[in-house]
């Protein structure tokens, strides 16, 4: 009996050694796998036979080593795991097996496992097939009578930018695909906002070619122009039929949505270009009755935009639902940048400098509370009236003071000094 322990325990060591599943890809050599034979053949019956053969297999499928593993299906201890058991061996092996691209060994294993076939293991391991690109194996499981999951395919293409199981799908699945689309038209909008987000033209191409809506929205109004990734895409879907005038509920077109959404970047820009090329309403308001213009002023680093929609006739003087005008949100904003090219673009001073909103605040107010000596003496500098109330009654100056805690109100008390003795000369 000790015999038989002390040489089940020396087995299992041996085994043991290939048997760390965790190992993406474990090496077996070929003369190892004549001695693993070997020992299995030799430990049939022991205890250590059905311990470590499921772990084995793994390795085995891991490893590519067709001969061992088609050795471990047919050996007879597989027969002593329970259903449940083999279920999962299944499962794991098959993964392993598409993970490594080798067809011949998933086919193998199907060959060997029919009693688990109706368990859902060719289902899962088809998802990982799909899900990790191996689509050769993807066939052969599809060809051995499993279903493919069309939306969770669709889903990974999509995501995941395989432009190769898109092309699968399309070619092997059609009609599925069809009928899909047709079902499922919030679910092909998702699909399609996400490839023009991600920006493969090629994806996109075949999910409009196959039925999807260029213009779908989401339940938001968004469409997929909204959602271009960079010049490129927003041209292809215009091409293609976007409309660069939609409205969504919030009254935002897709000018208004990528200007929205800016941070500084070139595609951003590349997209503003396009859309205004193509026909967006450069003075378009949205539900907040806020321009383009006054959206990208109160981003930094949008001088270039600022000069694109001034390109195609942004109004500079237009109020939004509160009054304030594009100059008024870029001080707000503390963008010294923006009221910079503002100032230095409009074509006529006196009915945009000293604009107030409907409360009575000026360009000059908004900036003192942001405390940038640099922007109000800016705007000082272009001659914005510091004596303007607002509905209380104050002025920039009274503004300032307690923002400063009459530590640095002398730019004003200067200015405003220097402003009446102008007044008074006159």
């Amino acid at each position: 009996m000790n015999e038989i322990r002390s040489l089940e325990d020396t087995f299992g060591r041996i085994i043991g050694k290939y048997t760390d599943i965790g190992m993406r890809r474990p090496t077996i050599k070929n003369n190892e796998t004549a001695m693993l034979i070997r020992l299995l053949e030799y430990g049939q019956g022991m205890n250590i036979g059905l311990k470590h053969i499921s772990d084995l297999l793994c390795v085995a499928v891991s490893a590519g080593k067709y001969n061992l593993v088609e050795f471990l299906c047919k050996y007879p201890d597989q027969l002593k795991l329970s259903l449940q058991q083999r279920i999962n061996n299944q499962i794991v092996a098959l993964k392993r097996a598409a993970d490594i691209g080798r067809c011949d060994i998933v086919e193998l294993l199907l060959r060997y496992n029919t009693d688990t076939k109706p368990y859902n293991v060719c289902e899962s391991a088809l998802k990982y097939a799909i899900t990790h690109g191996s689509i050769e194996c993807a066939k052969v499981l599809i060809q051995n009578g499993t279903k493919i999951d069309i939306k969770y395919a669709l889903d990974i293409a999509v995501n995941q930018q395989m432009v190769k199981l898109m092309n699968f799908l399309f070619e092997n699945h059609q009609q599925e695909l069809t009928e899909h689309i047709s079902k499922n038209a919030s679910h092909v909008t998702e699909l399609l906002i996400t490839a023009a987000v991600k920006g493969n033209l090629e994806i996109i191409d075949k999910i409009i070619d196959a039925g999807a809506d260029v213009n779908g929205t989401t339940s938001e109004g968004e469409t997929p122009l909204m959602n271009s990734k960079d010049g490129d895409v927003a041209l292809f879907l215009i091409r293609k039929g976007a409309n660069v005038n939609h409205v969504t509920s919030q009254s935002n077109t897709p000018l208004i949505s990528v200007i929205q959404s800016y941070r500084y970047s070139s595609s951003k820009t590349a997209i503003v270009q396009v859309l205004l090329e193509n026909g967006a309403y450069v003075n378009a308001r949205n539900s907040e009755g806020k321009t383009p213009l006054m959206l990208a002023a109160s981003h930094t680093n949008s001088e270039s935009m600022l000069q694109t929609l001034s390109d195609y006739g942004a109004n500079f003087t237009d109020q939004d639902n509160e009054g304030n005008t594009a100059l008024i949100h870029a001080a707000l904003c503390d963008c010294s940048q923006n009221v910079s090219f503002l100032l230095e673009s409009v074509k006529n001073m006196n009915e945009f400098l000293n604009v107030q909103n409907h409360k009575g605040l000026s360009a000059l107010m908004f900036a003192v509370t942001c405390m940038n000596l640099n922007l109000v003496q800016k705007l000082i500098d272009h001659d914005a009236d510091m004596n303007i109330k607002d509905e209380d009654g104050n002025t920039a100056l009274l503004h300032a003071l307690p923002q400063y805690n009459l530590k640095e109100p002398h730019i004003f008390l200067y200015n405003f000094a220097i402003h009446e003795s102008n007044i008074k000369k006159k």
